[in-house]
């Protein structure tokens, strides 16, 4: 974190302004109007995040990256293969 913080001041990197607004109740495009953006929908997507980000590599140093890359990516795949309560709920009734 502190490592991520420094390489912010250093890069220059715009911050954006503190929000006190419930972000949950403002629409999409006025989270962007205000430079909020979205954490990732799901673990792929994190992990996708993840792997492109040299800053990570350079943090956790490239062993460790690669071990968390491979076990989030089969957890990811574990995960892809179970069925939801909300796929059953839903999708069951109709066969």
């Amino acid at each position: 974190l502190l490592r991520s913080g420094l390489d912010g001041i250093t890069n220059n990197f715009d911050h954006i302004t503190p929000v006190k607004k419930n972000l949950f109740k403002m629409s999409d495009a006025e989270r962007k109007r205000l430079g909020i953006k979205n954490l990732p929908e799901s673990l792929h997507e994190a992990i996708e995040n993840f792997s492109n980000s040299a800053l990570m590599k350079e943090v956790v140093g490239e062993e460790l990256f690669s071990k968390l890359l491979e076990a989030k990516q089969r957890e990811w795949d574990e995960y892809k293969m179970r069925i939801t309560a909300w796929e059953l709920d839903k999708y069951l009734p109709i066969i």
